[in-house]
């Protein structure tokens, strides 16, 4: 037996077995996908490396199938002319207050927000004469944003303090 699945409380469990932890983590990659996919029309194209650290073996096999998980899905959206992106979008309701959402979505490579990479920054209005207006600028960078989260957690630590 290569894997098994399980009743989880969560969701469901996987198993893989092998002689070897190498073989086991296969197998139990093998049991993750065959909830996805028929195996059996599956072709393994090429290898891919996979890097993951974590403190006990149980940790890594679940960060390992994570990896893959990603793997699979960044590759799939390129297969369908599609990137991923983390959406955000905000919208001022009735009642003055603001709902906001953040969600990973697949977009079309003739999207503008598609294009955005690293330290870019970028905004789409949907306005009721143009329709959607994407503004696309520098973002403020990594470390400046490291430092502005440092200076919010200092300035909460201070309200904290100076409250007791």
């Amino acid at each position: 037996m290569e894997y098994e699945l399980l009743e989880h409380e969560a969701d469901i469990g996987i198993r893989g077995y092998g002689d070897t932890i190498e073989e086991a983590f296969e197998n139990g990659a093998k049991a993750m996908f065959s909830i996805m996919v028929d195996l059996k029309k599956v072709n393994s194209q090429k290898n891919v490396k996979i890097k993951c650290e974590a403190p006990d073996i149980e940790a890594l096999f679940v960060e390992w199938l994570n990896e893959l998980l990603t793997k699979k899905d960044i590759e799939e959206a390129k297969s369908q002319g599609k990137r991923w992106k983390l959406i955000g979008s905000s919208e001022i309701q009735k009642d003055g207050s603001v709902k906001a959402k953040v969600w990973p979505e697949k977009l079309p490579l003739n999207n503008p927000l598609a294009g955005v990479m690293e330290a870019t920054n970028a905004l789409t209005y949907y306005t009721d004469e143009l329709g959607p207006v994407t503004i696309v600028g520098p973002g403020a960078g990594k470390r400046e944003t490291g430092f502005a989260l440092l200076i919010d957690l200092l300035n909460i630590n201070r309200k904290l303090v100076n409250k007791s």
